[in-house]
């Protein structure tokens, strides 16, 4: 049976990049990754299911065959631990607890800023990508002709909600989002015998040791 270390956070929190890091252990397979400026690309073995918006389809149908392994796979997840361990059940869970303060919420929103929305993509597919993960769907070929064109997240976030890619309009499209981010209830978990939890605003690594430890007995 394949095991896995999940490593949950909501959007913006850094976990593509923790998992990442995580992935670099001896007990685990190294996480597929690409770099673009300061952010974090993954691609793991559920080919980002976790990460996706949730469909009419439920994702425990859409889980895809995984390669027997020996060592652990870290997947990236949006979906929170009370809800993988359904399926899950006896795998590893690191949470980013989500910031509470004003100040680590505003380092949140500028972070989402500079690395999602200033940030651009290699070729059409990524975009499209993009696209779902937000919950966009792209309905006319004029659209998608446009997203290839695109310069960044922020200019796509433009053309899907109709509007010409100005600084205007981006500051406008932004700032609606930023109040959703401090409405937000995010995660909020404590460590328990499966979870090792992690505060954004102040992540203390050393706890990661006791991966160790678990990965030995869950092996």
């Amino acid at each position: 049976m394949n095991k896995f270390i999940f490593v949950c956070y909501d959007h913006g929190c850094g976990g593509e990049n923790l998992s990442v890091q995580i992935s670099k252990r001896p007990y685990c397979n190294t996480l597929e990754h690409t770099m673009h400026n300061s952010r974090t690309w993954s691609n793991d073995v559920f080919h980002k299911l976790f990460l996706k918006t949730p469909t009419e389809n439920s994702w425990q149908n859409q889980i895809p065959c995984v390669p027997a392994s020996e060592k652990f796979y870290v997947i990236p997840s949006h979906f929170e631990p009370d809800e993988l361990v359904s399926v899950f059940k006896d795998s590893i869970f690191v949470v980013i607890n989500f910031p509470t303060s004003s100040d680590s919420l505003l380092h949140l929103q500028n972070g989402i800023y500079e690395k999602v929305w200033l940030s651009s993509h290699t070729n059409l597919k990524q975009k499209i990508g993009f696209c779902k993960q937000q919950g966009y769907d792209i309905t006319t070929q004029e659209q998608l002709k446009q997203i290839n064109n695109s310069v960044n997240n922020a200019h796509i976030h433009c053309i899907m909600n109709n509007l010409e890619f100005t600084e205007e309009n981006t500051k406008h499209l932004y700032s609606k989002m930023a109040v959703k981010i401090t409405q937000m209830k995010g995660m909020n978990y404590i460590d328990n015998d499966q979870t090792i939890v992690l505060e954004y605003n102040n992540m203390d690594m050393k706890k990661l040791d006791r991966l160790d430890e678990l990965c030995i007995l869950h092996r």
